[in-house]
């Protein structure tokens, strides 16, 4: 009788710390990685200088020696470490289409790292057959970079070009960790407890078939 009740004082309070660690987890609900390291909002002189630049190459469609290839933003400093690797950007585009069709905005993402720029392609904010004059929320991840030590850097997106969409916001998240581990972490301090479980109901019928072979 002592054995089935433990095993089911032991039973309910593993229930209840998995209902506790899934809810947790759904609050949280970390998509790109364990943690949001920065975050940060494009003001509105970073917005016109994007879209002033949008709208030379409207104005200039074929490349000359006037035409700035890109426009560039600079992120405050911020403090990478090599424990807390990868990490991922995450750019959220709003803006309104200006014609009925398909929208894109094509932008690449770097890291001002030791005076140097390192800068790799991000995947196109598009959507496809828009209305005239809608509202549009895009959202892309970059893919994770890690660091070989800890340093401070600063993150860089450039914007190379963009059609059929008037940018009115750009939020920006760097994530570190990896998503996948997050569930992983919380259930491995549970690991032990699962164990001594196993033991219980091994001990439990032990002693069960000891008493039917009496």
């Amino acid at each position: 009788m002592r054995i089935n009740l433990l095993l089911n004082r032991l039973g309910t309070f593993l229930i209840v710390i998995l209902a506790c660690v899934a809810c947790s987890k759904g609050q949280a609900d970390p998509q790109y990685g364990r943690q949001i390291a920065a975050k940060y909002t494009f003001v509105a002189e970073d917005l016109s200088q994007f879209n002033q630049f949008l709208e030379q190459q409207r104005s200039a469609p074929t490349a000359s020696p006037s035409t700035p290839s890109l426009a560039r933003w600079v992120g405050p400093r911020l403090m990478v470490e090599r424990e807390s690797s990868p990490y991922t950007v995450v750019v959220k585009l709003t803006g309104k289409s200006r014609y009925r069709g398909d929208i894109s905005t094509s932008l690449s993402l770097g890291w001002e790292v030791d005076g140097g720029v390192r800068t790799s392609a991000f995947p196109p904010l598009a959507k496809q057959d828009v209305e005239g004059d809608m509202s549009v929320v895009l959202t892309k991840a970059g893919a994770p970079v890690r660091f070989g030590e800890s340093k401070t850097v600063a993150l860089v997106i450039d914007l190379l070009k963009s059609e059929n969409v008037n940018i009115e916001g750009l939020e920006v998240e760097v994530w570190n960790g990896v998503a996948d581990d997050s569930w992983k972490d919380a259930l491995r301090p549970m690991r032990w407890l699962g164990l001594l479980f196993v033991l219980l109901l091994i001990r439990y019928f032990w002693v069960r078939s000891k008493k039917t072979l009496l």
